[in-house]
């Protein structure tokens, strides 16, 4: 990508856009003179130069299943990547938590988690 034309921009070399693991990273060259007036015409001149850098994680989101509440059994579903280590947490306050379940990973994309609560009432979360 050479960004040229009304752009004003004078890099020669073409954008990069490099993949390392699951992120991705695009880095735009930038030399750009504007000339503005401020008392006469043209008078003052600005460089802007350097690099834009953008980068996006490739992996794809976490989507979480409506949970599921049968005789005080709570079912957690949910799809990521395969192979992937989750962790289910509890409250019954939203300040105080503990672990239920730890290093849940699945050789597939859905995952599956299910415990007892003996609360009326409960929160869970899913951490990563």
């Amino acid at each position: 990508m050479l960004l040229s034309g009304d752009a004003t921009n004078n890099v020669t070399t073409n954008a990069i856009l490099a993949t390392v693991g699951s992120t991705q990273t695009l880095t735009l060259g930038v030399n750009a003179q504007f000339t503005f007036t401020v008392i006469s015409s043209g008078d003052t001149i600005v460089n802007v130069t350097g690099q834009l850098v953008a980068t996006r994680s490739t992996t794809a989101p976490v989507v979480i299943q409506t949970p599921a509440v049968t005789n005080h059994a709570v079912t957690l579903k949910w799809q990521s990547p395969a192979g992937q280590l989750y962790q289910v947490l509890s409250s019954s306050n939203l300040l105080t938590w503990q672990t239920n379940a730890s290093n849940i990973t699945s050789a597939s994309t859905n995952y599956t988690w299910t415990g007892t609560n003996s609360a009326s009432a409960g929160f869970y979360r899913l951490a990563h």
